[in-house]
């Protein structure tokens, strides 16, 4: 009986890993391609580079005339030579204003095309990094199925321990100590296992999320194979920083930001904020003109120069170049940050190798224990086999999250580097 129920705990949780075999299923290639859809934060992005374009539009159209109709209807009483007269005080003009020239308008317009540059920047950073958080959910739902099996039969192994110690209870043969423990430890192994369940649920929940389905919809999800990963070379350090001090995204945008500072520096000192524009307006309006003629027709051209500005334009470079200085020095502390990070990563990656030699080993042995615990069992010489599938299991886990880690940090010194390494 208790074997039947140890056999029953491993028939349901191998039908659950056999259904990730089924056709349909959701490949870490499909979820890689799924990822580059735009999610939420990259919709909000798109929509920031919009505000960003409109705003460079704005700047284009300010150059288009104004054209309206400038009109009113009405009389008023005054008093001409000690006597009240009502006279005409309607009027109405076609008017043409255009704008010429702003020497405000390159500062603005450098500075939306910078924030668009910027909002570019970030949005493909956003895109990189939610390529990752879609893989690291996908590996992480993979696992969290495999520790559900390891689970699945502790939790076997725990309650047939525990239904053997209340059979030789009677006989003297197990202590009030010993049954205890037996059942705290079949209680324990049950938590996990309820804990295991909900982070399967949990995992996938999050995982649709990103790829925007409903968790119910969400297809099974195959089991990747990842031992192409393990086997890329790890270049040196030196070479990764060389890298990515050209092509990380972050420091990509900081040079820009820095490039766009100076440049406005050198925009502002030769800014001396005047404009030029055009006003034409024809119409009528009687209490302006001569005899009986009510036509009249303006036009001009106007011409702003300011000739003191309280030192605003003076203040603005101050303002410009200290914001450069504070940058220059956040490149060069990020630049540091950089170097420590790449080493921290290739020095995880190469632990990784080194643990995966390991685990690799650890599986292959649990594999032939398994198998000499088979024949031992075939042979009346064992009365079961369930810790050493548990140990198995417990290998093969540890195993795959070793794997699925590398991949992950794989990945995040590539957004570093670029796809060069």
């Amino acid at each position: 009986m208790k074997k039947n129920l140890l056999a029953t705990y491993l028939t349901i949780s191998s039908l659950g890993l056999t259904l990730f075999a089924d056709e349909g299923t959701l490949t870490l290639e499909k979820v890689i391609e799924l990822s580059k859809n735009n999610h939420y934060e990259q919709k909000e992005i798109l929509e920031e580079i919009n505000l960003e374009e409109l705003s460079l539009k704005r700047i284009k159209n300010s150059f288009l005339p104004d054209l309206y109709f400038d009109g009113q209807f009405g009389r008023e009483k005054n008093l001409i030579s000690n006597n009240e007269v009502i006279q005409n005080d309607s009027f109405g003009y076609i008017v043409w204003k255009n704008k010429l020239y702003d020497s405000n308008d390159n500062l603005e317009k450098e500075s939306f095309q910078h924030n668009k540059i910027t909002k570019e920047f970030l949005l493909k950073l956003s895109q990189e990094e939610r390529k990752i958080a879609v893989m690291k959910t996908f590996l992480d739902t993979n696992l969290a199925a495999l520790y559900h099996q390891y689970q699945i039969e502790q939790l076997a192994m725990d309650a047939i321990y525990n239904n053997r110690a209340k059979d030789f209870y009677p006989t003297g043969r197990v202590s009030d100590v010993e049954s205890l423990e037996k059942e705290a430890n079949m209680l324990l192994a049950s938590a996990k296992n309820f804990q295991a369940e909900e982070t399967i649920y949990n995992n996938k929940s999050k995982l649709a999320s990103l790829l925007e389905m409903e968790v119910r919809s969400l297809p099974p999800i195959e089991r990747p194979k990842l031992r192409s990963y393990l086997d890329k070379e790890i270049p040196e350090s030196a070479k990764l920083l060389e890298l990515a001090m050209k092509n990380d995204p972050k420091l990509q945008q900081m040079n820009e930001k820095l490039e766009y500072l100076s440049k406005r520096i050198l925009a502002l000192k030769g800014n001396f904020d005047f404009q030029v524009g055009t006003l034409a307006m024809y119409g009528n309006e009687p209490q302006k003109t001569i005899e009986d003629d009510n036509n009249r027709w303006e036009a001009r051209v106007t011409l702003r120069v300011p000739l003191y500005d309280r030192e605003k334009n003076q203040n603005e470079i101050q303002k410009t170049q200290i914001e450069k200085n504070k940058l220059e020095v956040g490149i060069e502390k990020y630049k540091s940050e950089l170097a420590q990070k790449i080493d921290e990563i290739v020095s995880k990656l190469n632990f990784q190798k080194r643990l995966e030699k390991a685990y690799a080993t650890q599986f292959d042995y649990r594999n032939l224990y398994l198998e000499r615990s088979r024949t031992a069992y075939n042979l009346n010489r064992q009365s079961d086999l369930g810790d050493a599938m548990v140990q198995l299991s417990r290998a093969e886990y540890e195993l795959e999250k070793n794997r699925y880690e590398f991949v992950i940090t794989y990945e995040t010194l590539k957004l570093l580097v670029g796809e060069q390494i």
